[in-house]
């Protein structure tokens, strides 16, 4: 059996979180849900939010990270939209539901309604 001293472990974490942040970074830049002329600095301080966030939410698992950053980034006055963005707290912290359920019905009711109202279809 193999025994990490504490220090040894914290080692591997860092690594472990680093990797994981490349990854996102380099997903969410090129599906454009993040900037490209953000500095890496900046974003990553923004992943870093987006992860302590969905871990209060139960939301852990990277595709639905990058599905929790995508609803993050949305236009604010689609956020802020007074039915919308109430709508997307509902669902996010009804925490009786798996996460990955949650975002489906965000992406496939919520966002895919207010696309479809602002259409006129």
């Amino acid at each position: 059996m193999i025994t990490l001293k504490s220090e040894e472990f914290a080692s591997i974490e860092v690594g472990f979180q680093e990797r994981r942040r490349r990854t996102l970074l380099a997903t969410l830049r090129e599906d454009g849900t993040m900037r490209a002329d953000l500095p890496n600095a900046a974003a990553r301080a923004q992943i870093d939010a987006i992860v302590e966030d969905g871990k209060t939410l139960g939301i852990v698992d990277d595709p639905d990270v990058i599905r929790l950053a995508q609803i993050a980034f949305l236009p604010e006055e689609i956020r802020r939209h007074p039915i919308v963005g109430r709508s997307l707290m509902a669902v996010l912290l009804d925490l009786g539901q798996p996460a990955s359920d949650r975002l489906d019905f965000i992406f496939r009711r919520v966002l895919a309604g207010y696309e479809a109202r602002e259409r006129g279809t």
